[in-house]
């Protein structure tokens, strides 16, 4: 009998070790789901551990964070509660900022501002988060005098048919039907599936790239979404942004990144070749939609938010006019409208003079961005004071992106107040004071009406879109600012941004010049003291951790793109080269997020991303820490594009390089990339990303057919699949309709052209 006690007491020790262990590691896949925010996945892995066993204080704040990120209000306050020890000392100090920021989103601003207060005590040396704790504190105190504000105002959320879950963003009345909203959304029906910000589809930790959806009101009721011609919505991110109200046309941003790419033009009639008829309409290195947003007034005025060296701090409004076939530098709506803190998504209604925009400066906001407007008067030559919409049309959440519908009446606008059904839902808002139906052909604050000049049906070419790029962006510093993010990476700004951001490379001191005919002050910058080699006239040596795309870089690139227009039967090749380290496939990582930055600089100034393809390397003579850029043009073929021609006439031109045919093992699919760090043992790895988006990860470099299939062999055998072999010339994959013409100088070509047959 003893015995079996000692037995049993052992069993049960063991059993709660055991316990002890699978509660953490259950902790560590909770927090793992919390980060790529799965909240839901997340909040049902503890809720069915804790069924049978106890969470520990770091499960219990965790599972509180989840309630708290599904618009769980009552029970995330409930939940964080539990943690509260005492008043002085609670487990977690985030605790009082999260009983502060639910209080704050149910409007319950007194109660807020005390728990701000709590917690603004347990910090004890970071400046920045005491700054702007008591920035909430402010707000708090607006909240509290709009509260019992009578804005007369009346706010409806679109529903459940329309908002879910996810993003939904960016409400646009139609062109034609005034009962028709446009809008668009990152969510699971889109195309493309999950994405990296680089473009590679990643199922795990990827994000739904943004489609276009229309709705429609019948009976008072929204219908559920139709999405957009395919031939709009593509793998891409796109973003409605309006219509031309004089032909049936609309306007929509296109790019990798929300934060680069171009607002694109196209006819939108069914019988309409719409993928053709898609134009570059407006690009800039500036143009930032998930921050910023966009307007476009007419064919020759678009209003924008960025962050522009020389600004009022922060993001400020700008607005561009197309004049005599191109477009101005950015123009600052001026101190009357920005501030040191943000101003974004700016909306000009039609009668030119009237700006709705959101700010999340603590004079006005009583959470997050609220939404202003302010009238331009033309006799004084200067903006009215700025006028608040009040509750319930702004809120503790970000309110944002405003559009004002034809009627004057009806407004819609974008918000991730925690009463909605996800993250960012639509909204209608009805307007106590009508807004006058006069019409302007252009803003009142625009000194003169733009000239127009007619190119091609009013579209401005490529060319003229390359050359306006390369002219206007000129001694401007593109500044790529890290985001900031606290221990749990949640979705919205906890930490208000730092009302002047001053980065070591900042430092130069920055002088103004005026020169004729630019219509804002010249941003020159002397010249920044990080060390970069130029190694040849196409190619530059650039840090390991490049953060941002520095007046070096952009000067180099903006060389390279005054190229394209002589190149137009061509797409522009990008090699990038590193020291070879452990581990290699981290490293590559590291070099392609550089490199995605490159790229979209590169579409910024006009390059269509289509005509952009890269690809990372090894070469052991590169310095650690460092990777050489070069670029090259090659023709469609894949072949140099300055010789193809002689291809044809005398193949032997080729030989420019030691080993100009081989072939290499390729892993054919995205979706292996996982795996692609079995082959960091083998030799000449390779990533490479082509003008189509396809990305792929290969590795060897074989003379011979049968080696190549051999060392394929070998990658199966390590549990790798959808591997091929690939014949390589002068460094680039070549089709088989390239490799034809010179099986006479490499005839193992033949092998591979007849195994293929």
């Amino acid at each position: 009998m003893k015995r079996k006690l000692i037995f049993f007491l052992a069993f049960f020790e063991i059993a709660k070790l055991f316990a002890q262990e699978t509660g953490v590691n259950v902790v560590g896949q909770a927090q793992d789901f919390f980060e790529k925010s799965y909240y839901k996945e997340s909040l049902e892995l503890l809720n069915n551990y804790e069924k049978n066993n106890s969470l520990s204080t770091k499960g219990l704040f965790l599972k509180a964070l989840n309630l708290y990120q599904l618009n769980k209000l009552a029970l995330a306050e409930e939940a964080f509660s539990v943690l509260k020890v005492d008043q002085e000392q609670p487990p977690f100090a985030e605790v009082w900022l999260y009983l502060a920021k639910i209080n704050h989103h149910q409007h319950e601003f007194e109660e807020a501002a005390r728990y701000y207060k709590t917690y603004l005590r347990t910090i004890k040396s970071d400046a920045d988060l005491k700054k702007s704790i008591v920035e909430e504190i402010r707000r708090c105190s607006n909240g509290k005098r709009e509260k019992y504000k009578i804005s007369g105002n009346f706010v409806e959320n679109f529903g459940s048919q329309v908002n879910s879950n996810e993003d939904e963003f960016f409400p646009i009345e139609s062109g034609s039907e005034s009962t028709e909203l446009y809008f668009s959304t990152m969510s699971g029906k889109n195309n493309g599936g999950k994405r990296e910000e680089t473009g590679k589809i990643n199922e795990w930790e990827g994000r739904f790239y943004s489609d276009m959806y229309r709705t429609t009101n019948l009976g008072g009721k929204w219908t559920a979404p139709n999405a957009l011609h395919f031939q709009l919505n593509s793998p891409q991110h796109e973003v409605l942004i309006g219509f031309n109200q004089g032909e049936p046309a609309l306007y929509y941003f296109r790019g990798n990144t929300l934060e680069g790419g171009a607002i694109m033009k196209t006819g939108y009639s069914e019988s309409d070749d719409l993928a053709n008829k898609s134009k570059i309409f407006f690009s800039s290195p500036w143009l930032n939609i998930k921050e910023g947003g966009f307007q476009v007034f007419d064919e020759t005025v678009v209003l924008y938010a960025a962050r522009i060296p020389g600004g009022y701090g922060g993001l400020d409004l700008y607005y561009s006019i197309f004049s005599e076939g191109q477009w101005s530098s950015p123009i600052n709506l001026g101190p009357e409208i920005n501030s040191a803190f943000d101003e974004a998504y700016p909306f000009l209604s039609s009668d030119g003079k009237t700006l709705f925009y959101s700010t999340n400066n603590s004079q006005w906001s009583i959470g997050g961005y609220d939404i202003l407007q302010q009238v331009y008067n033309k006799e004084t030559d200067g903006w009215l004071s700025a006028i608040s919409m009040g509750m319930p049309v702004n809120s503790a959440g970000d309110d944002i992106q405003f559009y004002l519908a034809r009627d004057g009446f009806t407004g819609y606008f974008t918000s991730n107040r925690r009463t909605g059904y996800g993250k960012k839902d639509l909204y209608a808002t009805y307007l106590s004071n009508l807004l006058s139906g006069e019409k302007s052909n252009y803003p009142s604050f625009v000194k003169s009406p733009p000239k127009r000049t007619v190119v091609k049906k009013d579209e401005p070419t490529l060319e003229m879109e390359v050359k306006t790029e390369v002219t206007r962006s000129e001694n401007q510093e593109v500044k790529i600012l890290p985001k900031i993010e606290n221990s749990f990476k949640e979705e919205e700004r906890v930490v208000l941004k730092k009302e002047v951001i001053v980065e070591e490379e900042e430092a130069a001191e920055i002088k103004k010049e005026e020169k004729p005919h630019v219509l804002t002050e010249k941003v020159e910058q002397i010249p920044l003291t990080k060390e970069l080699k130029k190694v040849a006239a196409n190619s530059l040596e650039l840090p390991m951790d490049l953060r941002s795309i520095d007046m070096e870089v952009a000067e180099f690139l903006k060389e390279v793109i005054k190229e394209f227009p002589n190149k137009r039967n061509g797409y522009m090749h990008l090699t990038f080269s590193v020291r070879n380290r452990v581990p290699l496939f981290e490293h590559y990582r590291q070099v392609e997020h550089s490199a995605n930055q490159i790229v979209q600089y590169l579409i910024g100034l006009g390059m269509p991303s289509d005509r952009i393809a890269f690809r990372v390397d090894l070469n052991p003579t590169i310095p650690n820490e460092k990777f050489n850029l070069k670029y090259s043009w090659k023709d469609r073929m894949r072949l140099p594009l300055e010789n193809s021609k002689s291809y044809i006439e005398d193949p032997f031109s080729i030989r420019m390089v030691d080993i100009p045919f081989y072939y290499k093992v390729s892993l054919s699919g995205a979706s292996e990339l996982k795996n692609a760090a079995l082959i960091n043992n083998y030799p000449n790895p390779t990533l490479e990303v082509n003008y189509e988006g396809k990305v792929t990860y290969s590795a060897g470099q074989f003379r011979t057919f049968e080696a190549a299939r051999n060392f394929a062999q070998q990658l199966i055998n390590n549990g790798l699949t959808e591997l091929r072999v690939v014949p390589y010339i002068y460094d680039s994959r070549a089709p088989e309709e390239s490799i034809i013409q010179f099986v006479h100088l490499f005839p193992d070509f033949s092998v591979y052209l007849n195994q293929n047959r």
